[in-house]
């Protein structure tokens, strides 16, 4: 079994029954990082991941010890990074990379904001197409001081799906009490 460290704490390993030193064709190595070919290829063109030969027949030949530099490829695309911007980064040293890491966290905590923003107008603007009325209006408030008075309640943590539920089990529980309604029904949030 061979390992191969893919990034600061995190270890990958095969299993092989191949010498240590022995060349894998684009096929096999494709078929242990489940990577297609036609994207080692693209790589290659890229400057990402260069086979370590190509044979006289045009075949290309990779050593098991790239398995590293793939898995690290992987690794920083799947945080989002372009492919033009990892080349740069596969060279960097651990402290100059995690700088990147932080960097790039801050830019998807940006875009999350701004995809929020964009979601929220875009369902605004669907419930205003089919006519729903959304809470856009300013509400001046008065205050107002109520008189004393006697109340029966319920106190249960509900969310708005919940209000005609409690609203009937308020009715109900009053009707079995022999209480009338006075006033009109109160919510407090």
């Amino acid at each position: 079994c061979l390992y191969y460290t893919t990034s600061p704490g995190f270890w990958i390993g095969f299993l092989t029954r191949r010498r240590r030193n022995a060349m894998l064709t684009i096929g096999e190595f494709s078929r242990l990082t489940r990577t297609t070919p036609r994207m080692l290829r693209h790589y290659d063109a890229l400057g990402l991941l260069h086979p370590d030969t190509v044979g006289e027949n045009g075949y290309r030949y990779y050593r098991q010890e790239q398995l590293s530099d793939l898995v690290r490829i992987q690794w920083l695309s799947g945080y989002g990074f372009a492919l033009h911007e990892i080349g740069p980064l596969l060279g960097l040293e651990d402290g100059a990379l995690l700088s990147r890491l932080h960097q790039r966290r801050e830019a998807l905590r940006r875009e999350l904001k701004e995809r929020g923003d964009l979601l929220r107008r875009l369902e605004a603007d669907i419930l205003r197409m089919e006519g729903v009325s959304t809470m856009e209006t300013t509400y001046h408030v008065i205050l107002v001081e109520d008189p004393e008075q006697k109340v029966f309640s319920i106190r249960r943590t509900t969310g708005v799906e919940g209000y005609h539920q409690l609203f009937e089990d308020l009715r109900r529980e009053a009707a079995a009490r022999g209480l009338t309604q006075a006033g009109p029904i109160q919510m407090l949030y």
